[in-house]
Formats: structure tokens, C-alpha cells, sequence
């Protein structure tokens, strides 16, 4: 008997696994113009959430996005949104400073090339520059990208943790959604190893299981998916914006992605051992 979990993943992987091999096959892999593209796959499977839930669950329309995690939730976990990306970027980058990996660059040489080789001059007050640019990002990520990572929420988080929370028990819950996060971004090892070399791909699956995990408790214990999508969004910006300042290869990539990986395994970690079995309740049952 195939399960309504088990489908759902199986359909969310085949669709986004083959739209990433059809990227490979039409060259868009790497080019700037994929980055969006990427983005707005990742967020199908929340439409496919929407869908099952109101098409195969013959849930009303208005209940779909109350049942998946569209409310405030519990105002307690909201500074977690800020307070976890924070805490990962500041280690992720923080230990690489302090070991030599990367180094401070206060003439922000990495941004100045960029506008060179756009044909920009370069700003007087290049950090004042940056630091508009900085919010601007902000703005603009929180436009477009948080509405994006309301649906990856949706699709990776609240739909899966409902469907096997009548299977399985909190923890192992926690265990699987991670996995299916992971295996969701694992093609991109064998088309753009962002490491460069096959030893960086225990690191980059140990990044992605530790941010499933980590965001899936966050999901839990606020009942929402408005923190962990908005701190999907400040992790992106501030991981961004960081890699001007000390220059070197993103959060999770690169020689210095190892220390960014550890940080999030840790914490995914101490997430899944602080954990309680607990009873998370079914709009449907509720209902009878």
C-alpha cells in the first residue's frame, strides 16, 4: 500500500530532479538567469501541497492554508527567525576569520570589481554604497523571496510533518523531512559540486539535512511557516552580504563551508535530541 507521504515526496523529488536535469541538458546550469529559476522550483512542491491538500483531501479551499502553517503561530519563536540564521552566519564565517580561511577586506574589493566589470563606477563611499545596496536586498528578498519561502515552507515543511506525523513519531518525523530536503538539492553534487571536489559532498548533505532538520523543529514549535521562511530569507541575505565583506566562497561552500555545515549540523542535532514526542493535532481530526 503506497502512503499519501509517500507519494507526495516521490512526485515533489521526480519533479524537481527533472526540471534540475533539464537545466543540465539546456546548458542554464551555473548561468546567473538559473538562480531565480531555481528558486521558484523549489517552491512547486508548496503548490503541490496546496493541491493535495484541496484536491486529494477535499479540504475547503479556505482551510488549505491555515492547515499549512499560514498563521501567526507562537509570537515566543518569532526572534528565532533572526536569532538562528544569525547565529550560523556569524559562526559559519566567524571561525573561518579566526583560522585564516578568509580575511577582512575593509575596501570591499570583491563588490568594486563586480561594479567594474559592469561597467559601473566605483562609489566614493563604497560603504555606504553597500550598505544601501544591503537594504535595498533586504527589501527586495522580502517582496519576492519571502512569498517564494512561504511555498518552500509549505511544500518541505508543514505538508510533509502533517502527513507523517500519522506514521511516525515526532523525532523520526524530523529525521525524514531533513532527508527529503536534502535529497532535493543533492543533484546539484553531480552537475555544480559547489566544493569543487567530491570530499566537500558529505559536507554539503550534512549542511542540508542539519537546515531540514533545524527548520522543521522551528516549524513545530511555532506553528507557523512564517519564521522558519523568513529565516530561510535572512540567512540567504546575510550569507550574501558577508561574502563582500570576508571574501571567500559562500556560507556552504567552498574550504570554509565545513565550518558552516558543522554549526548547522550541530544545531540540527541539538534540535532533534531536544525533541519531545509530542502529538501534533489533525485539522481533520480536530474536526470531528
Amino acid at each position: 500500500m503506497i502512503w499519501l507521504w509517500q507519494l507526495y515526496i516521490a512526485a515533489s523529488l521526480i519533479l524537481v530532479w527533472g526540471f534540475i536535469v533539464f537545466m543540465w541538458a539546456r546548458g542554464f546550469m551555473g548561468s546567473g538567469s538559473s538562480d531565480f529559476a531555481r528558486l521558484t522550483l523549489y517552491a512547486v512542491p508548496g503548490l503541490m501541497a496546496i493541491g493535495f491538500k484541496w484536491i486529494v483531501e477535499h479540504r475547503g479551499f479556505r482551510r488549505v492554508f491555515p492547515e499549512l502553517g499560514l498563521s501567526l503561530g507562537r509570537p515566543a519563536f518569532w526572534p528565532l527567525a533572526l536569532g538562528l540564521p544569525a547565529a550560523v552566519v556569524a559562526l559559519g564565517h566567524g571561525l573561518p576569520l579566526l583560522t585564516g580561511l578568509v580575511r577582512f577586506d575593509p575596501s570591499l574589493s570583491r563588490l568594486a570589481n563586480e561594479l567594474s566589470g559592469a561597467g559601473q563606477s566605483i562609489p566614493p563611499d563604497i560603504w555606504g554604497f553597500f550598505w544601501a545596496r544591503f537594504g535595498f536586498a533586504f527589501s527586495v528578498g522580502l517582496l519576492l523571496f519571502f512569498p517564494l519561502a512561504l511555498l518552500i515552507e509549505m511544500g518541505f515543511r508543514s505538508y510533509p510533518i502533517a502527513l507523517l506525523s500519522e506514521n511516525f513519531g515526532t523525532k523520526l518525523n524530523l529525521i525524514i523531512v531533513g532527508a527529503f530536503w536534502t535529497l532535493a538539492f543533492s543533484p546539484f553534487l553531480f552537475f555544480k559540486n559547489p566544493y569543487g571536489s567530491w570530499l566537500g559532498i558529505p559536507i554539503y548533505l550534512a549542511f542540508y539535512w542539519g537546515w531540514g532538520v533545524l527548520m522543521a523543529w522551528l516549524y513545530i514549535n511555532s506553528r507557523t511557516v512564517l519564521v522558519p521562511a523568513l529565516a530561510l530569507v535572512i540567512l540567504d541575505l546575510l550569507d550574501g552580504s558577508l561574502s563582500y565583506i570576508l571574501p571567500g566562497s559562500p556560507l556552504f561552500s567552498g574550504a570554509e563551508g565545513l565550518f558552516g555545515a558543522a554549526v548547522v549540523l550541530v544545531l540540527g542535532l541539538l534540535a532533534l535530541f531536544f525533541t519531545r514526542e509530542i502529538y501534533i493535532p489533525q485539522p481533520r481530526a480536530a474536526e470531528k
